[in-house]
């Protein structure tokens, strides 16, 4: 599903050269569960956003689904994204203005779908998230494991082939952050949706099908 080639991004700071990411090479099975570990700076959410087609490698390619992102033009790929990827991140980044369902629906609205089934797509996502009745609050009335959960729901609104996620339980309890892993898990086996998960939490690789660490910009494997 994912083939990342010589994947490399090196970041310029006044005279000096950061490489976030060298040379990464590795594939991710469809349905798998793949976990990368490493800790604040290590470049794995660079790593992750490169996958996505977030950020433009400075040297290497990206693979999904045998279409190399890193050809596409910006209006390519932002289509790309809306019917194959969705994001997971770590602080959630819902609309403050909008309720659970609408945070939801923003996701939908540029593929046209018709409004009521894009509400009716919405609160499915919702119920299948435990989130079905609290779908009127604004996020600010949710607490966090809650607005990780309608975050979860976003990602899945146009049933992408990837789910990437950004450190989904950094900023939850353990308890709940492990009801939000559970779930993504979920997701590979259900739905055999490929998940990657970046994460400095030791319990979070336990789930994986595969991992690997994250050091220095470099991508190592677990035996």
């Amino acid at each position: 599903m994912i083939k990342a080639v010589n994947l490399s991004k090196t970041y310029k700071m006044g005279e000096k050269k950061v490489e976030a990411v060298r040379k990464a090479n590795f594939e991710v099975d469809k349905g798998e569960f793949f976990v990368i570990e490493g800790v604040s700076g290590s470049g794995k959410t660079t790593l992750l956003y490169l996958l996505g087609g977030l950020d433009r490698p400075s040297e290497g390619t990206v693979e999904i689904d045998g279409q190399d992102i890193t050809r596409l033009s910006e209006n390519q790929l932002a289509k790309f994204r809306l019917k194959n990827i969705g994001f997971v991140f770590q602080t959630f980044n819902l609309i403050p203005t909008l309720n659970a369902r609408e945070n939801v629906e923003a996701a939908i609205v540029p593929t046209g779908m018709p409004a009521a089934e894009r509400i009716e797509r919405a609160m499915n996502l919702l119920k299948a998230v435990g989130m079905e009745n609290r779908w009127h609050h604004l996020p600010g009335k949710l607490s966090g494991g809650e607005q990780q959960r309608v975050a979860i729901a976003r990602a899945l609104a146009n049933n992408p082939k990837v789910v990437l996620a950004d450190e989904p339980t950094g900023d939850l309890d353990t308890k709940t952050g492990l009801k939000i892993i559970e779930m993504l898990k979920e997701l590979s086996l259900n739905n055999g949706q490929t998940v990657i998960v970046v994460t400095h939490a030791p319990y979070v690789a336990e789930y994986a099908t595969r991992r690997a660490k994250m050091e220095d910009g470099v991508l190592t494997f677990a035996d």
